[in-house]
């Protein structure tokens, strides 16, 4: 889950740094990359979503990124990731550093820049440990441990807490508003559940625990429902698009619940509003089968692009891709749907077996 040319850019962590810049191997990486030819459209001849790849990196820490990534020129831009607790030490406080060292090394190497914002974890597996909710927010706002994923989960209707977090999506956007690279900006996409998505809970999966019963009795003492989360995150959209009224905030598209009051499940019909109001559309996953139900993505995509035909779309890996047949099927289905831009894992943006196909899809993918 924008608009400026897109076509490779790497979803990873930002960086005040480069990180290993001075490792061997990653000198190696970056020589290897910067060899490779420039993507050229073999059917439309100059026409190239320079954009496609974006690098998202999931082990770095806010301010890094890997010279591989940049170097690489089937990569045109990365996931700058500016969760809540790295970036507001204290009430107030702002350390905005790392991510304009960030943008400005992208920016200055003719690539853009996405700007991430988290107040959750998906899976940190310790409730005691640091997370992207702040310290000095948790003393302020109701606030539970999902025992199955160790994530704190925060009562999302609570005053205290919408007020916090407005304010600091407020002051990222007043940053980036005068940044000097603000032309770089991509897009921008912020949570609206947990992570940079859209679950109010990890819904249980084959293989991974889950104590749903509990998550749910608290949820719903503070006031959840279908409808309720619906008109939540269609709020919390509504800031996010005014306060950056200078770039393309993307809806960040999961399976939810059904509405009972329209019989349509939550995202659709949240996807259906956002569109409509000049909002982008991503969707994690990206697999074979891919959203095949009425629920799913692909009668979603195609209601969007037949109503609202300029709407950004993008989309992010579930995980790194296990060889390049997986992500070529990746290819083909963002292909399918219209999509402008892929995020995916560092690893895979710097892999060298895979830079024909991700040179291929910045040729065939949706223009900016």
């Amino acid at each position: 889950m924008n608009k400026i040319p897109v076509a490779n850019s790497l979803r990873r962590a930002s960086a005040a740094s480069p990180r290993n810049a001075g490792s061997p191997l990653a000198c190696l990486l970056a020589i290897l990359l910067a060899s490779l030819p420039l993507p050229t459209s073999a059917t439309s001849p100059g026409v190239v979503n320079r954009y496609a790849n974006i690098d998202f990196d999931r082990v770095s820490g806010y301010g890094n990124y890997d010279p591989a990534a940049l170097a690489n020129p089937n990569v045109g831009g990365v996931d700058i990731m500016m969760d809540w607790s790295a970036v507001e030490v204290q009430k107030g406080v702002y350390n905005f550093a790392p991510a304009d060292a960030e943008a400005a090394a992208w920016s200055n190497a003719g690539k853009s820049f996405v700007i991430v914002i988290r107040y959750t974890n998906e899976y940190p597996r310790d409730c005691n440990k640091p997370q992207n909710l702040p310290s000095w927010e948790l003393s302020r706002i109701p606030h539970f441990c999902d025992n199955a994923t160790g994530g704190l989960i925060p009562d999302y209707f609570d005053g205290t807490f919408k007020a916090d977090f407005e304010a600091y999506v407020a002051a990222v956007a007043r940053h980036f508003a005068t940044s000097p690279y603000r032309k770089n900006l991509l897009y921008v996409r912020i949570g609206v559940g947990l992570g940079s998505e859209g679950f109010y809970l990890r819904p249980c999966r084959r293989g991974r625990p889950c104590d749903r019963e509990h998550g749910m009795a608290q949820l719903n003492a503070w006031g959840f429902s279908p409808g309720v989360w619906k008109q939540w995150q269609e709020e919390m959209m509504a800031f996010y698009q005014a306060q950056f009224s200078y770039a393309t905030v993307i809806y960040p598209m999961v399976a939810l619940d059904v509405d009972p009051a329209t019989g349509n499940p939550i995202h659709m019909d949240v996807a259906y509003w956002a569109a409509a109001r000049g909002m982008g559309l991503g969707a994690l996953g990206l697999r074979p089968n891919f959203g095949t139900g009425p629920a799913q993505i692909r009668p979603i995509m195609a209601y969007v692009r037949s109503h609202y035909p300029h709407t950004y779309i993008q989309f992010q890996t579930f995980v790194a891709v296990h060889d390049a047949d997986e992500m070529a099927q990746d290819i083909e289905i963002a292909k399918e749907l219209g999509g402008k831009t892929i995020e995916w894992y560092s690893e895979d943006v710097v892999n060298p077996a895979y830079q024909n196909l991700l040179s291929q899809w910045a040729q065939e993918a949706a223009p900016p």
